[in-house]
């Protein structure tokens, strides 16, 4: 009674057994193949990190003259001595959100 379960005319033309295993083999190596693909190709990417402070400065002359331009400072650029504090104190283990919290404590000194 049970047979008609696992009958051809009720699977219609699906694959069965070891045919279904080879496939889902081949499927698995050409999906890790792609996969690792992509980390080859994201771990090759040079990163150039953003300098906040270049791109204001390029920004604001283009805006004023530059009589102003030579005048123009930024007053809240972060110097080297800033960022070596904040290294001390911030983990880049932890979570975004514990992470910015450590940030916010370091400038309304906390």
């Amino acid at each position: 009674m049970k047979a008609w379960l696992f009958s051809r005319a009720r699977t219609g033309s699906q694959p069965t057994g070891a045919h279904r295993s080879a496939t889902q083999r081949k499927v698995r190596v050409v999906h890790s193949c792609l996969v690792g693909a992509l980390f080859l190709s994201i771990g090759c990417s040079t990163y150039q990190p953003y300098d906040a402070d270049a791109d204001i400065e390029a920004r604001a002359r283009e805006r004023v003259s530059p009589e102003l331009a030579s005048q123009l400072t930024i007053p809240y650029r972060i110097d080297d001595a800033v960022r070596a504090e904040l290294a001390n104190r911030v983990n880049p283990a932890w979570n975004e959100k514990r992470r910015a919290e450590a940030v916010s404590d370091f400038i309304f000194g906390r």
